[in-house]
């Protein structure tokens, strides 16, 4: 059971199958944009607000951001729920953007940031988690600058 749960949130990273991936963007064919795909929120980390794609179910986190060159203008980033908490990993299999991941803890507090580069070639780096996360969040390389204990503020969190 612990390894299937184990296999399954890898599978709910980014990367081939994983948080932050393949998303078709066949921009002739309606609905298939990559802005069409997910919802989106706006968040507050601290004080400073993110319009973000929102991935809380398993389909949408093997989407990702994967195959995109660039977010779309208004598009900060994605954000990943995970109810109840998990421990998920990450990689950036097929994602081309450099990313920040940051996870929060269960309460809405940053706990940690790691940058993520581009997979050239495989075995990809794979991102795991070693504590329970309520989300996670990742932003283009370099945007933002939170600080450990950074409180995230959803419409669901209030």
């Amino acid at each position: 059971m612990v390894l299937i749960l184990a296999a399954l949130l890898l599978v709910a990273a980014c990367g081939g199958g994983s948080a932050g991936t393949t998303v078709p963007t066949d921009e002739s064919v309606p609905g298939t944009a990559s802005e069409d795909l997910f919802p989106v929120e706006e968040i507050t980390v601290d004080d400073v607000t993110l319009s973000v794609w929102v991935s809380d179910s398993q389909e949408e986190r093997s989407k990702g951001l994967s195959m995109l060159e660039s977010l779309p203008e208004g598009i900060d980033g994605m954000m990943f729920i995970f109810d109840p908490p998990g421990v998920p990993t990450f990689t950036m299999k097929n994602t081309l953007i450099p990313l920040d991941l940051w996870h929060f803890d269960p309460s809405g507090a940053l706990i940690s940031m790691v940058a993520m580069e581009p997979c050239a070639e495989e075995p990809c780096t794979l991102y795991p988690t070693s504590f329970p996360v309520g989300w996670s969040l990742e932003t283009p390389s370099g945007d933002f600058a939170f600080e450990d204990g950074a409180i995230l503020t959803t419409s669901a969190s209030g």
